[in-house]
């Protein structure tokens, strides 16, 4: 997981949201300039900027939700995690370019999680001496994590 990833979620979300709400003005104010009257075909034209709120309602809540738990991360908890692995991969088909995911686990509250940082450098990788890595994790549900590799 990256470091923010769950901001830039909200950031996203909160955007989709404001797109939304201008689309249902918009929407409504075309509709009741170009359409005047009282039969059921108005009414459910009517309903189009209400399902385009709706949508943007959606994306609120759920960039604030996204907002809450970077919120929770950021100020979470450190631990300690055991390095498992630091396996390479190779970018693109014949080329030399090397990059690293790093895997590491710890048991929390009798339960094993493991954590992943992927798309490391040769550089980042070579700064890893210890067997343990700093992870700080959201305490409510240590799923949601960030590897701390810059102290």
């Amino acid at each position: 997981m990256r470091r923010h990833e769950y901001l830039y979620s909200a950031i996203a979300g909160f955007a989709a949201a404001a797109a939304f709400v201008t689309g249902g003005i918009i929407s409504g104010n075309l509709i009741s300039s170009l359409i005047s009257g009282e039969g059921l075909a108005i009414k459910v034209f009517l309903l189009i900027p209400i399902c385009l709120y709706a949508v943007a309602a959606f994306f609120a809540i759920t960039a604030a939700y996204s907002l809450y738990n970077d919120y929770r991360i950021e100020h979470g908890t450190v631990i300690e995690a055991k390095i498992t692995g630091i396996k390479e991969f190779f970018v693109g088909k014949g080329t030399s370019h090397v990059l690293y995911n790093l895997y590491a686990e710890k048991k929390i509250n009798g339960r094993k999680y493991r954590f992943c940082k992927k798309k490391l450098t040769a550089a980042r990788k070579n700064l890893i001496t210890e067997e343990t890595v700093k992870v700080k994790i959201n305490p409510a549900d240590p799923r949601q994590y960030y590897i701390m590799l810059d102290n």
